[in-house]
C-alpha cells in the first residue's frame, strides 16, 4: 500500500509541474501577438507622422515662381490638451466651537439601599417599583409588638429604681443626692444619735448617768454616721443605675422606631426586595432608592486633552433614547491620575434632569466645550479627495487646478472644517475631481456662483 501511495504522490507532482510549464508557455505565446501588434501600431504611427510623398509635379509655365499664389504647407501639430469643466464654491467661514468628545454612562446622583435595622416580620410594604418618595416617607412596616413590650418593661424598671430614691421622674437637671429620701433618712438618724450623745455627755459631767450609757450613745452615733455614708454611696449607685436604664430605654425606643423603615432621601424606587409576611434580620436589603433629579455622567477623556479640561466647563450630551435633543451640564470632578492601561483620565459631570427624561444607566455621547472660533474655514464634503490617508482639495485659480493637501477639523453639517491648506477668498472644485491633477486647465461651469466663478477664472 505504501508503494502505491508513494507512486500516486509522484504522479501528482509530475502532473502539477507539467501544468505549470504549460501555463508559462501559454502566457509567453499570448504576449507575442500583443507585442507584434504594438510594434505594428508604432510603425503605422511613424508612417503617418511622416509627410506623404506627392507625385511629380507638372512643369510650371515659365515666368511664374513655383510658390507664387499657393498657400504655405501646413505644419504638423500635436493633440490639444482639453480643459476639464468643473463647478466651484468659495471657501466658507463658519463659527466653530471646539470640543473634546468622549462617551460615558449616566449614574444616579444618589443611590441608597435601605436595609432592616431590627429583626422581625414584615407587616406591610407601602411602595413599589417606580414610586416617587420624599425623605421620611414610610417604606416598610415591621411587626413591633415585642419591641413595644420591651420598651414598656424598661420604663417600669426605671420607675422602680427611682422610687428607691424618692424620685418620680419630674425632676429636672442634676439631682442633689443629699435630698433623696434614702440619704435624708440616714442623715436624720445620724443627727439624732449625735444629739443624744451630746446630752448624755453633759449628764455624765454632772454624774447623773453612768459611763456605760454614754458609751452606748457613742456607739449608736458611729453606727448612724456609717449608715449615712453608706446611704450616700447607695444613692450614687442608684443614680448611676437610673442613667444606665434611661440609656437602655433609649435603645429599646430606637429599635421600636426602626420598625418604621423610612426613606433617607428624595427619589424613586429602583427595586423592592421584600414582601409582606417575610421575616427579615438586621442588614437585610429592603428597598433601593435613586435620586435622578440630576445625574452623574462618568467617562474617560484621552490624556492628551487633559490640560484642556477643568471643573465648571460646559458639557453637552446626547442619548439614543431621546432623539433630537441635547442635554447640558458642567464638569464636577476630574481624576487626579491617568489610567496607564487606557491612557485616559476619568471625568464626572453633573447633568440636571428635571423632566426625568434621562435614566441612570443610559449610554451617552458627550462633548466638552474647550474653545470658540468665529472665523474657521470650511469647504463642502464633496470638495475633498482622500487617498492613502491623505486628504486634498483642488483650489481653482487662473483657470487652473492647484492641488492642496489639507488637514480636516470638525464636521459642520454638509461642510468640513479645514484647519490648514486653504485661505479665505479662494474657491475649490466640487465636481470633476477624478479628472483633475495639479496644474490641469479647467473651465468653470456657468452654474457656479458668480463670486466663485469670478475667483476661479483667469485674472486680466
Amino acid at each position: 500500500m505504501s508503494k502505491v501511495t508513494r507512486s500516486s504522490k509522484w504522479i501528482a507532482v509530475i502532473l502539477a509541474i507539467a501544468l505549470i510549464i504549460a501555463g508559462i508557455a501559454f502566457y509567453k505565446s499570448s504576449l507575442n501577438p500583443m507585442r507584434s501588434e504594438k510594434h505594428l501600431q508604432a510603425a503605422e504611427e511613424t508612417k503617418n507622422s511622416q509627410p506623404a510623398q506627392s507625385p511629380p509635379a507638372a512643369p510650371k509655365p515659365p515666368g511664374k515662381s513655383p510658390d507664387a499664389g499657393s498657400p504655405p504647407p501646413a505644419k504638423p501639430s500635436g493633440p490639444a490638451v482639453q480643459a476639464v469643466e468643473v463647478e466651484v464654491v468659495p471657501v466658507k467661514t463658519h463659527p466653530v466651537q471646539r470640543t473634546v468628545d468622549f462617551v460615558g454612562t449616566l449614574f444616579a446622583f444618589e443611590e441608597s439601599v435601605v436595609s432592616s435595622e431590627v429583626d422581625g416580620r414584615v407587616e406591610k410594604v407601602t411602595v413599589d417599583l417606580g414610586d416617587t418618595v420624599k425623605k421620611g416617607d414610610l417604606l416598610v412596616k415591621i411587626h413591633d409588638d415585642e419591641l413595644r413590650l420591651a420598651v414598656e418593661g424598661a420604663i417600669a424598671d426605671l420607675k422602680q429604681t427611682m422610687a428607691k430614691l424618692g424620685l418620680d421622674g419630674s425632676e429636672k437637671g442634676n439631682i442633689d443626692i443629699k435630698k433623696t429620701t434614702l440619704v435624708t433618712k440616714a442623715k436624720a438618724d445620724m443627727d439624732n444619735a449625735e444629739l443624744n450623745l451630746s446630752r448624755l455627755k453633759k449628764l455624765l459631767a454632772d454624774k447623773l448617768v453612768p459611763q456605760q450609757q454614754v458609751d452606748d450613745a457613742e456607739t449608736k452615733y458611729q453606727v448612724a454616721k456609717a449608715n449615712y455614708n453608706a446611704a450616700l454611696e447607695d444613692a450614687k449607685v442608684l443614680l448611676a443605675t437610673i442613667d444606665a436604664k434611661k440609656v437602655a430605654i433609649s435603645l429599646e425606643q430606637a429599635k421600636l422606631s426602626h420598625t418604621n423603615v423610612v426613606a433617607p432621601i428624595n427619589g424613586e424606587v429602583l427595586s423592592k426586595k421584600v414582601s409582606t409576611g417575610e421575616y427579615v434580620k438586621v442588614g437585610t436589603p429592603l428597598i433601593t432608592l435613586v435620586d435622578s433629579s440630576q445625574l452623574k455622567l462618568r467617562g474617560d477623556i484621552p490624556e492628551r486633552f487633559s490640560t484642556q479640561i477643568y471643573e465648571g466647563q460646559e458639557v453637552r450630551l446626547t442619548v439614543d433614547a431621546v432623539v433630537n435633543e441635547t442635554f447640558s451640564g458642567k464638569i464636577s470632578r476630574i481624576s487626579p491620575a491617568s489610567n496607564p492601561e487606557t491612557r485616559a483620565v476619568t471625568v464626572e459631570a453633573l447633568i440636571p434632569n428635571p423632566d426625568k427624561k434621562l435614566k441612570p444607566g443610559f449610554f451617552a455621547k458627550a462633548a466638552v466645550l474647550t474653545q470658540s472660533d468665529d472665523k474657521a474655514l470650511a469647504v463642502p464634503q464633496e470638495a475633498l479627495v482622500t487617498f492613502a490617508g491623505v486628504t486634498k482639495v483642488f483650489v481653482i485659480a487662473d483657470n487652473k487646478a492647484v492641488e492642496r493637501i489639507v488637514q480636516k477639523g470638525m464636521t459642520l453639517g454638509t461642510d468640513v472644517e479645514i484647519i490648514h491648506g486653504v485661505n479665505s477668498g479662494e474657491v475649490v472644485a466640487v465636481s470633476g475631481l477624478s479628472k483633475l491633477h495639479d496644474g490641469a486647465p479647467v473651465v468653470v461651469k456657468a452654474s457656479s456662483s458668480p463670486e466663485a466663478k469670478a475667483s476661479g477664472q483667469e485674472k486680466n
